[in-house]
């Protein structure tokens, strides 16, 4: 079926803000029990297409089902020009001379890009074609607040608020919801899992303190649930599709209770030594759920601090150090549990930063940035070119928008979970990122490249249709190369 444009109110919406664990909120982890305010007397709803499964490429597992994609905030706005460095580029060290990578530090991908140094942790991956690196991503006409720019990164949707999430509308194409089928390591819910179905649960904590608990304490948590039970026993919770709802997102909780429990106990023992930060702490937790097999589609996590407006450069190279280790540390896990080629992982980040540094040895928000997408199931190698910093190529002093990443959504969407990107994702269509392509044979020494495709014809379509006065500030995407890995490549994972 067609891209439904569905819309919160904001009655629904500001639920989100007194719980997790549907559209509505179950009271679950941190985010206690919610408070109905000023809901509405009924809930909009649409039917639902089942899933439209797409043939699967033969170096991917042919079940979608038993995929699983793991996604991780870097919240606060990445700056990709000191994450994925255009080092030949002569106007970088001009655009930042105290905040520079050094030259002789940086990790070579291809004659133009390099990683940050801190990032060394991922060029084994990136050596043996688990590593994609998608440069110049954004969409038309960029938004620089932190609200509406994660909004829309969140939703898919550039043009209106409120709307569902893309994780969240797509998972409500299922023809049946396991209760754990998207779980966020948070107290609260991200937009991007909010869809019409209860099928999202803020974990909030460690799977042992996994619950229901009281909005600050006030609350008998075996009152709620009694309270739950009886709605459901009423002969008219059915007839009310708000009350449905909310009956069916407490079941939703319970079995997801009942569920974290089992994983707790289920004897996982990890198989490294994971670091000791917060994003390797919940990265250890998914791939716990992962190997408790709970049937989650998606796991979203969340790390802050990428908002570097002051003194960036050690707090920008200190996040992506902790990134780093904490992503090798979970694939490592997984790869001991044979579990990895089940699991896609890809970042994102509201916006860029702008390419040159501030009065403050920062940078101020900005347009296009890098993405990143790993798993043992993907083609790796370089997706996009190396930006030019040329000052005549940076229109209101920001980086020229390559691809839209709804390009990338599209990929997960139907060439790894399976469903039909255009039920999904407005304004389309969307060419994908070939990112689960046949992988090529990569040679040692060599640097080949290949054409692939441009962005959607939709997108152009949207960038053409802007107004004049922004047209030329952000142009519709040229052709992009996808340029494989040029080291020696690793032995490769076995597929199945």
């Amino acid at each position: 079926m067609p891209f439904l444009s569905e819309k919160f109110h904001l009655s629904r919406r500001s639920l989100l803000r007194y719980g997790a664990g549907s559209a509505l909120g179950v009271g679950l982890a941190g985010s206690g029990v919610p408070l109905f305010r000023g809901a509405e007397a009924a809930v909009r709803s649409a039917p639902l297409a089942a899933p439209r499964l797409t043939a699967t490429g033969a170096n991917i597992p042919g079940d979608p089902t038993q995929r699983t994609l793991v996604v991780v905030q870097l919240s606060g706005g990445n700056d990709g020009l000191n994450t994925v460095v255009p080092f030949t580029d002569p106007h970088y060290a001009t655009l930042r001379p105290t905040i520079k990578q050094d030259p002789t530090t940086l990790i070579s991908l291809t004659k133009d890009l390099a990683l940050n140094q801190n990032l060394r942790p991922l060029f084994n991956y990136w050596n043996s074609g688990q590593l994609a690196v998608i440069e110049g991503v954004e969409y038309p006409q960029p938004n620089y607040s932190h609200f509406r720019g994660t909004e829309i990164w969140m939703t898919g949707d550039d043009q209106r608020t409120g709307s569902l999430g893309w994780i969240g509308h797509s998972l409500d194409h299922l023809a049946s919801h396991p209760a754990l089928v998207a779980v966020s390591l948070g107290v609260t819910v991200p937009q991007a899992l909010v869809g019409q179905q209860p099928i999202d649960i803020a974990l909030g904590g460690s799977l042992g303190s996994f619950a229901y608990k009281p909005a600050g304490g006030q609350v008998d948590p075996a009152m709620i649930s009694a309270l739950y039970d009886y709605m459901a026993s009423n002969s008219g919770s059915t007839s009310n599709p708000y009350k449905k709802l909310v009956v069916d997102s407490h079941e939703a909780a319970q079995q997801a209770i009942s569920g974290v429990a089992a994983i707790a106990k289920a004897g996982y023992t990890p198989a490294v030594t994971y670091p000791r930060s917060s994003l390797a702490g919940g990265l250890q937790t998914v791939a716990q759920m992962i190997h408790g097999g709970v049937g989650a589609r998606v796991l979203f996590v969340s790390t802050s601090g990428f908002d570097t407006h002051v003194t960036q450069k050690n707090a920008h190279d200190g996040l992506l150090a902790t990134f780093a280790q904490a992503v090798d540390a979970f694939f490592q896990d997984l790869a001991a549990h044979g579990l990895a080629d089940n699991v896609t992982l890809m970042t994102f980040s509201e916006f860029g930063r702008r390419p040159g540094e501030n009065a403050s040895q920062g940078t101020d928000h900005g347009s296009a940035s890098v993405m990143f997408v790993m798993g043992p199931s993907i083609t790796g190698g370089m997706f996009g070119n190396a930006p030019s910093l040329d000052p005549a190529n940076l229109p209101g002093g920001n980086l020229i928008v390559q691809q839209d990443f709804r390009q990338v959504y599209a990929a997960l969407l139907q060439d790894w979970l399976g469903f039909s990107a255009a039920d999904v994702l407005p304004y389309g269509p969307y060419q994908p990122t070939p990112l689960f392509a046949p992988r090529p044979n990569i040679a040692p020494t060599a640097h080949p490249t290949a054409p692939v495709a441009t962005s959607a014809a939709g997108v152009a379509a949207t960038v053409a249709a802007q107004p004049t006065s922004n047209a030329t500030n952000h142009p519709a995407p040229t052709a992009i190369t996808a340029t494989t890995p040029t080291a020696t490549p690793l032995p490769q994972p076995a597929r199945h």
